[in-house]
């Protein structure tokens, strides 16, 4: 096998860099502050979460209480203020990865106080839950991958 000179060195460096497959980028909904609104119900978003990382001060979910930091990553942002006095369901069902989804309030950053969180939806790996929201609260949910895993997410929201 023949050996790198010096000067082929730094060419084999710069063709490598420019010949590597880009990655994706982060999903837009990626931190909180860019969390996806939702404006009105029934609402459907699909996209990809492949790429997607966590924030350095994103708190855990309960659902994660028991789990090293390694459980809880690759997660996406979404809003929305409450019209009225409402129960919601959200899920992520037809997503094609284990999901946890959790609501949250609290600010525009964090750390948020969580409201409520599942992970599995019985025997599904996709995740589904009911909770009362209060009008005028703006709720931010947070779709994370379980051992962070990413795929295509499909979230659902019904009041």
């Amino acid at each position: 096998m023949k050996k790198l000179t010096f000067l082929q060195f730094p060419v084999w460096i710069i063709l490598s860099i420019l010949f590597t497959p880009l990655g994706l980028a982060a999903p837009a909904n990626d931190n909180l502050v860019a969390a996806q609104e939702i404006a009105n119900f029934p609402y459907t978003h699909q996209q990809s979460t492949i790429d997607a990382t966590n924030e350095p001060a994103e708190e855990r979910s309960q659902c994660f209480e028991d789990l090293s930091a390694e459980f809880v990553m690759a997660s996406v942002w979404y809003q929305y203020t409450a019209t009225r006095d409402q129960q919601v369901t959200f899920d992520t069902l037809g997503s094609d990865y284990d999901t946890v989804l959790s609501v949250w309030q609290g600010g525009t950053r964090h750390p948020l106080t969580e409201v409520a969180c599942n992970d599995d939806n019985g025997n599904l790996i996709q995740s589904h839950l009911n909770t009362s929201l209060e009008k005028g609260t703006t709720y931010y949910i947070n779709i994370s991958g379980f051992n962070g895993v990413s795929g295509h997410l499909i979230l659902n929201a019904n009041s």
